[in-house]
């Protein structure tokens, strides 16, 4: 062949050969070439670096509108789910009260420190759709933490059971339901100023007890409503009423109370839109009483982080304030909380 003629095939057989590299693997022989496809690449999806989260998370029953929802620890969850869990919480604060006449004779104005100290260890099973039923124990503990505040303050511990029920449904972006919570828990108190008062008022005789004991009944129904405002953010509601019979001893009568909880809550899922398994939360609750009652105002707010990177799993740490009172005197908790749960 001529020298000129076999370079030009030389170069066209070259160019061939990148353009099949190019285009991928040719079809094996027999396969008639126009029948043969490139693989598809994979799609991207508009869920971030995690997209089985989306899946996987239908799977627990806790997705709403493309978003996965983080439960925050303040608000009552609309879902439906089996899961387990603890949520515990750990925390210091201060009253604000007048000095005892047998402490200082000087009344002015001081403040008493305290620890606090809850758990709460639970199981819920879905039984059907929208629908479950759970339960679990509680323990709460207040104690003064200083010479002065354990005598003003002294100690209460709180421990019992509770159940609950959530029954909703789904409109598009929202999840409503109506919530039931039941808990009995009894409490003990020392209260070592109250029995030296009374030791001092009746002439050397105690007529108060430093150790004394309650029983509380609580039923709580109400209403939860999630909405999802985009696959990164969500909104969550929650409120209902409270009726709170007491029994201060085991002979006595029992009194009644009521109140409202009412709380709001916002995340926002960091891994929608980076790649970051994150979801951050804040929210606020108020407890008020209706009338006169022996439910005192409470308020907390909150703000915390979730790990995402599993839906199965809520692992996150909230931070929070609650102010309240706290034997009759203002009193501020800060309080830091931990939520674990694994749903299936």
């Amino acid at each position: 062949m001529h020298r000129g003629m076999r370079g030009v095939v030389l170069a066209a057989a070259l160019i061939a050969m990148k353009a099949e590299a190019a285009e991928g693997t040719a079809p094996p022989a027999g396969v008639d070439p126009a029948s043969a496809t490139t693989p598809a690449k994979p799609a991207k999806t508009a869920y971030g670096a995690f997209p089985d989260r989306l899946t996987l998370s239908g799977n627990v029953n806790r997705t709403l509108g493309g978003h996965v929802f983080t439960p925050a620890l303040l608000i009552r969850s609309p879902f439906a789910v089996t899961q387990v869990g603890a949520d515990l919480l750990y925390g210091t604060g201060t009253a604000d009260g007048n000095k005892p006449a047998l402490i200082d004779g000087n009344r002015g104005a001081t403040t008493y420190e305290f620890a606090a100290m809850g758990q709460n260890f639970y199981y819920d099973q879905r039984v059907a759709d929208g629908v479950s039923v759970g339960g679990g124990i509680t323990v709460l503990f207040y104690s003064g933490i200083s010479g002065p505040s354990a005598v003003v303050l002294g100690l209460e511990v709180g421990y019992g059971l509770f159940g609950r029920v959530t029954a909703g449904r789904q409109w598009g972006p929202v999840k409503a339901a109506f919530t039931f919570d039941a808990s009995y828990a009894p409490q003990y108190a020392i209260h070592v100023l109250d029995a030296i008062q009374s030791f001092q008022l009746q002439s050397g005789s105690i007529t108060q007890a430093a150790l004394t004991s309650s029983n509380g009944l609580t039923v709580k129904p109400g209403g939860a409503l999630a909405y999802a405002v985009s696959p990164a953010v969500g909104l969550t509601l929650s409120a209902d009423y409270q009726g709170v019979w007491t029994r201060p001893n085991p002979g006595g009568s029992w009194n009644y109370s009521s109140g409202i909880d009412a709380g709001v809550a916002l995340d926002l899922d960091f891994g929608t839109f980076t790649t970051a398994p994150v979801a951050a939360v804040g929210a606020f609750r108020i407890t008020a009483p209706i009338g006169s009652s022996d439910i005192t105002t409470v308020y907390d707010y909150t703000v915390g982080a979730f790990y995402t990177g599993r839906p199965p799993l809520v692992l996150g740490v909230e931070l929070g304030q609650r102010r309240f009172k706290f034997r009759n005197l203002d009193a501020v908790a800060n309080l830091i909380q931990f939520r674990v749960q694994y749903l299936w």
